[in-house]
Parts: structure tokens; C-alpha cells; sequence
């Protein structure tokens, strides 16, 4: 593998953020990264460009708690405590274009399963005799 596709294959993950159970949790996420934006709804299995993952497991969201006074009476003021990941982000695995193209079109059909988007990753379904097929 050359140097070209060895960098292209780390270009396309395929994902899949996971629901909260949370009332009130955004379907589907906006995801903007320098004026380019997608949505990814939950519980799917999507192809992201690098940028976009990237932008996913940098959000964080900052969890804040009441502190309590010297008297042991909670203040009204909250203290950021710490910073959690904003999103549960799988990631099934680093794709080339082609491939990250072959899933899209797929995703953009109907819900892609887990076995076909391993199937791709792992490479059992060959994605180029799958092009020339559906050209035919």
C-alpha cells in the first residue's frame, strides 16, 4: 500500500452515535466543521470525513455542581468540576474513499447494518465489484 492510500484510508471512518435516553437529546446531531455541516442521527451507522469524527470526539460538555458553604448549606453559585465527552461515539472503522463511498450510497438508500459496514471495513464485501455491478 502506498504512502497516498495508507493516508487515504485514515481520510472516512464509518460511525455510529449512540442515544442517551435523555429527554430532550438532539436527533440528528449537527455537526459543523469550517462551514461544512451534516447530521447524524442516533443509533445509525454512518460514513463521516475525518474532520467531522474529529469534531465529534472533541465536543465536550462541562458538568457543574453546587458547592457547599463553610456551614455546609449549598451556595447558589456552580463550579465546573470537570469536562465530560458531549457524545457516545463508536467508531467501526477507518475507511478509503472508495468504501466511505460505498456506504454512503448505502446509508442514503436505507438504514445500513452492522454486518455490512464490517463486511466493508474488514473487506469480505469487495466494494469495487459492488460499483461495477450496480453501473451495469
Amino acid at each position: 500500500m502506498g504512502k497516498d492510500k495508507a493516508k487515504q484510508a485514515r481520510d472516512y471512518a464509518i460511525i455510529r452515535i449512540a442515544s442517551t435516553g435523555q429527554k430532550g437529546e438532539q436527533n440528528p446531531v449537527p455537526i459543523g466543521v469550517n462551514g461544512k455541516r451534516v447530521s447524524v442521527w442516533r443509533d445509525e451507522i454512518v460514513p463521516l470525513e475525518r474532520s467531522f469524527v474529529l469534531a465529534l470526539r472533541n465536543a465536550v460538555a462541562p458538568v457543574a455542581e453546587k458547592p457547599k458553604g463553610s456551614s455546609g448549606i449549598q451556595t447558589s453559585r456552580r463550579k465546573i468540576t470537570r469536562f465530560v465527552p458531549r457524545f457516545s461515539v463508536e467508531i467501526l472503522g477507518w475507511v478509503d474513499k472508495d468504501k466511505y463511498d460505498y456506504i454512503r450510497g448505502l446509508a442514503m438508500e436505507r438504514s445500513v447494518t452492522e454486518d455490512e459496514a464490517y463486511g466493508v471495513i474488514d473487506g469480505t464485501i469487495d466494494v469495487s465489484t459492488q460499483a461495477e455491478g450496480e453501473a451495469a
